[in-house]
């Protein structure tokens, strides 16, 4: 990670990913069309 500013100040796990998957999942997205989630810890640099 050095050299690689990430704002949470940590590498991602799995459980970082599964809440956005499970979001796109069920009907709570239903209104989100054509979207790239990016599930980064934050805006680099």
């Amino acid at each position: 990670m050095a050299g690689t500013p990430i704002a949470v100040r940590r590498a991602g796990v799995p459980e970082d990913i599964a809440g956005t998957a499970a979001f796109l999942m069920n009907g709570d997205a239903s209104f989100v069309s054509g979207q790239v989630p990016h599930v980064a810890g934050g805006p680099r640099g």
